[in-house]
């Protein structure tokens, strides 16, 4: 699991209220190596779900995470005169969260609880709630991703594939954007249909996904 951790007051304080940070970005250390002079590291939060990206507020570190997959076995639709699918390729749930942690007292709120999240592929990979913004007016605008090539051969929730609206004061949300189904309807890539939404950026009151 990653861990959400902080290298000082001094790197918090050099990012804009509102600048986001995706855990990819990171350049990770090597094992047994320590942290430049004048540099401390403090893990902040353990056992996340797979955190994607943080926007820092003020004070306030809003991160998504793209959760656990779930319980439920997804199985592909069958097409003319083939069989039915007897193996699963991924498991799903509503695992995913949008949260806050506040550096003022180091509390964590839980916003939201049940993006939907899918495990994909064979090295236990997670796809599900990941980019991030904030638009300053008390709403945060949070990607949703699908598991790539199944999208065009699964049955859909309606819940993967989309950006999503959601209230910071009260975790309600609402779909703004479906992505996928555009993708599936228009198909830019006539070859196959494979979507995953991840990054985000609001810019003059406009979603880039």
């Amino acid at each position: 699991r990653r861990l959400l951790a902080k290298t000082g007051l001094a790197s918090i304080a050099a990012l804009k209220v509102g600048s986001t940070i995706r855990a990819q970005d990171a350049t990770p250390m090597q094992e047994g190596s320590s942290p430049e002079a004048g540099m401390g590291m403090e893990v902040l939060i353990s056992g996340l779900r797979d955190p994607r990206s943080i926007v820092v507020d003020g004070t306030d570190v809003y991160f998504t995470e793209t959760g656990t997959g779930g319980d439920e076995s997804l199985f592909l639709l069958a097409g003319e005169g083939t069989p039915e699918p007897t193996a699963p390729v991924s498991q799903h749930g509503p695992t995913g969260r949008l949260c806050k942690y506040s550096t003022a007292d180091g509390s964590v709120t839980e916003i939201v609880t049940d993006f939907h999240s899918y495990t994909f592929g064979e090295h236990g990979e997670i796809v599900g709630a990941a980019g991030l913004a904030l638009d300053g007016a008390g709403s945060a605008y949070v990607a949703v991703g699908a598991p790539g090539p199944y999208v065009g051969m699964m049955p859909r929730t309606g819940n993967e594939g989309v950006v999503f609206k959601v209230d910071l004061a009260t975790g309600e949300k609402e779909i703004v954007a479906d992505l996928l189904a555009w993708e599936i309807e228009n198909n830019p890539d006539p070859a196959a249909v494979d979507s995953n939404l991840y990054g985000l950026a609001l810019v003059d009151s406009t979603l880039y996904v």
